[in-house]
């Protein structure tokens, strides 16, 4: 199952440099997520299902490598343009986490967009995969 979460969290200012790290790095993970289920999607394979393993993140790599760099989209201005200690008053909400229902040991809050985080990203998830 893949699916697609937005921003919305304010976070301690000495873990955002980890999260920001945290959140890229998925970001580079899963970005071509949605290009590879689309592709996968019109093969015989997609209905049978494919299993998601590190064989699976070798060839969204390889994919990602070959395209063209794509400019993300920006965030509204209403957001990027927001000071600080405005900014700083975004509250995460704890049951929008990333598996914050689930017996998980740990869950994944995002960033909200605005301030320094002026790039659009989508961030997904592969469960059960």
């Amino acid at each position: 199952m893949l699916r697609t979460f937005a921003f919305n969290s304010s976070l301690h200012p000495s873990s955002r440099l980890k999260n920001r790290f945290f959140a890229i790095a998925l970001t580079l993970l899963f970005s071509s997520a949605n290009t590879f289920a689309e592709s996968a999607s019109s093969s015989d394979t997609a209905s049978q299902g494919k299993s998601f393993n590190q064989n699976t993140v070798r060839e969204l790599a390889q994919a990602l490598a070959k395209k063209p760099y794509e400019a993300l989209p920006q965030a509204p201005k209403g957001l990027t343009s927001l000071d600080y200690s405005t900014y700083r008053k975004i509250n995460y909400r704890q049951d929008a986490a990333i598996w914050g229902h689930s017996p998980a040991k740990f869950s994944v809050q995002l960033f909200a967009p605005g301030s320094l985080f002026k790039e659009l990203v989508d961030i997904n998830v592969i469960e059960s995969g």
